[in-house]
């Protein structure tokens, strides 16, 4: 599967559903070094917001990854969208993991309402705060969560000290 994540970010961002980029990309737009293969975004994971990005993925064959035998259409699954708090696609464009609450951090609202707005591809685009990167990073703990750790700290020190 070819992978456009870049792409994918654009296609999200000349919609109008409203979410935050968070995880390994978000970690990118603030100055990490290390590589991400998904794009990790949090959405209200409201029925409105998530038939509008049903719409916005038709064109790029969105299929759920959590049953790699089955490889669901997400055109068709869910029917409705109740009780969903997480969505893991593949699309022709790349990974997407759609988030409805971080670990360590929050909802949408909260992480929302502590993001950070940064110009990519000519729009707007909300981005998780270093601040509540580093805090659903060490919620999961992982060992390459733990590395980001130290990246991510270091850059707040660095753009602290430059403020």
């Amino acid at each position: 599967m070819a992978t456009d994540l870049n792409q994918l970010l654009q296609v999200l961002l000349k919609s109008k559903i409203e979410f935050v980029v968070i995880g390994g990309f978000a970690g990118l737009i603030h100055g990490t070094s290390r590589v991400t293969r998904d794009l990790d975004i949090c959405l209200s994971m409201s029925e409105d917001d998530l038939e509008k990005l049903r719409e916005l993925l038709r064109p790029y064959n969105p299929k759920h990854r959590r049953n790699p035998k089955e490889k669901l259409s997400f055109l068709d699954v869910p029917q409705n969208f109740q009780g969903w708090k997480n969505l893991y696609l593949e699309t022709d464009l790349g990974i997407l993991d759609i988030i409805g609450e971080v670990s360590g951090v929050g909802s949408f609202d909260r992480i929302k309402k502590k993001s950070v707005s940064v110009e990519l591809y000519e729009h707007s685009c909300r981005v998780m705060s270093i601040e509540d990167l580093i805090q659903s990073k060490r919620a999961l703990g992982r060992d390459h969560d733990l590395l980001d750790i130290q990246e991510l700290e270091q850059i707040r020190h660095r753009t602290h000290n430059r403020g």
